[in-house]
């Protein structure tokens, strides 16, 4: 039964795919050898929100089965097919699994001439298998309600922190689900900040992945280092350090490592940064922030168009973020319109209109070179859930990072 193998690969790689597919598929409707699989997903997903893999071996594990790892091993062997079933799939899916089931058995009763038993099982087909999802019914209330309380008690900073106080205040951090658009010139310093809140993720207990699609992976790793070291991404890069720091530099890389953080130069085409987020988020259980860096390098198959390849890499990575359930920050060229209109202009990027539409939260970065010490501006110029403004940052070369020197943001 390969579907329900790529469905299984589906849930272990997808918080979300997984959360369907144990409120979706009833146990009875799959074949024996998956049975176990499901009771383990389901009891992993209540205890943590997710199929994390090695909790759901360790269920097995517990149910009675030995060695539970080539049953697993062999369902995420259909990991690649797998990346194209997602959370509205789960559903059909299930009532594919039923009504196989329901023909199996009515199909055995007609052959044994029993067609009261025949019409009784065929009868569960009038019975819809899943409820509304979108009906607000006492369990859906109740979780909201939990999520509230527990938002309070973090102190409104509902997501994982930036780093920059004003920006947390302002938006509630890096929410999960939520997709994050951060726009300047060339040489502006949006790399430095997307790293510098890549480092916070991860001191936060969010892993993260890097898409670096202009810059060495070297380069990256150099600004990552310096921004935790508090030491200049440039004089490690030159190998301007003594033998202790060289002793740092290799500890905190480990360090990165350890927590989960992730840096790719080759992955450029969308489709393959997607089901290198899925593959990270089962691996790790959980994923904090993907940044793409920038977002003009993307490719797609099946574009000519630069706007519509563009676009669609847009949507695919809004659709992602709530799949996973992950924050995505996405980097990109400004439009020449709104470069000269420094911060004053129509909210646009270039090439990619779709990305303003998309984002949950927008920022723009304007250098103030006429300024000393050079500082940036970082507009925050569309958010869903609250107020827009302005934050001041001065850069920090020695310490590969931002600071924030003043802002002006309306926290509604």
């Amino acid at each position: 039964m390969k579907e329900a193998k790529y469905l299984f690969a589906a849930a272990l790689s997808s918080e979300v795919v997984a959360r369907e597919v144990v409120r979706c598929v009833q146990l009875v409707d799959l074949p024996l050898a998956y049975q176990p699989l499901l009771t383990a997903i389901a009891k992993t997903v209540t205890a943590n929100g997710h199929a994390d893999l090695t909790k759901v071996a360790l269920a097995l594990n517990e149910s009675g089965m030995e060695d539970p790892y080539p049953l697993l091993c062999s369902i995420l062997e259909g990991t690649t097919v797998s990346s194209c079933i997602t959370a509205s799939d789960v559903p059909l899916l299930a009532e594919k699994f039923r009504r196989q089931r329901v023909s199996r058995s009515a199909a055995q009763f007609l052959r044994e001439k029993d067609l009261a038993s025949a019409r009784d099982v065929l009868g569960e087909l009038d019975t819809p298998l899943v409820s509304d999802p979108g009906v607000i019914a006492e369990p859906a209330i109740d979780e909201f309600i939990r999520t509230v309380e527990r938002n309070a008690e973090q102190g409104g900073i509902v997501g994982y922190p930036t780093g920059l106080p004003s920006l947390d205040e302002a938006t509630g951090g890096i929410i999960p689900g939520y997709m994050w658009a951060l726009g300047g010139p060339t040489s502006s310093g949006k790399t430095t900040l997307a790293t510098q809140i890549a480092m916070n993720t991860v001191l936060s207990g969010g892993p993260a992945i890097i898409f670096s699609l202009e810059m060495s992976r070297f380069r990256t790793l150099t600004r990552l280092v310096g921004c935790y070291l508090r030491m200049s991404a440039t004089r490690i890069a030159r190998g301007r350090v003594g033998p202790d720091e060289i002793l740092s530099v290799r500890g905190t890389l480990e360090l990165l490592a350890t927590f989960g953080l992730r840096v790719y130069r080759e992955k450029v085409d969308v489709d393959d940064m997607v089901r290198q987020c899925r593959a990270a988020k089962a691996a790790d259980g959980k994923l904090g922030l993907v940044v793409v860096d920038f977002i003009q390098n993307a490719s797609l198959v099946g574009y000519n168009s630069v706007m519509e390849r563009l676009a669609e890499c847009v949507r695919r990575l809004q659709a992602m973020a709530g799949e996973l359930d992950v924050g995505v920050l996405v980097l990109s060229q400004l439009s020449n319109e709104m470069v000269r209109e420094r911060g004053k202009g129509i909210f646009s990027y270039r090439y990619v209109p779709e990305l303003a539409h998309a984002a949950d939260v927008g920022l723009e970065m304007v250098d103030n070179a006429d300024r000393m010490p050079a500082t940036v501006t970082l507009f925050l110029k569309k958010q869903r859930d609250g107020g827009l403004g302005k934050i001041e940052l001065e850069f920090q070369n020695e310490y590969s990072s931002f600071r924030e020197v003043r802002s002006e943001t309306d926290n509604r």
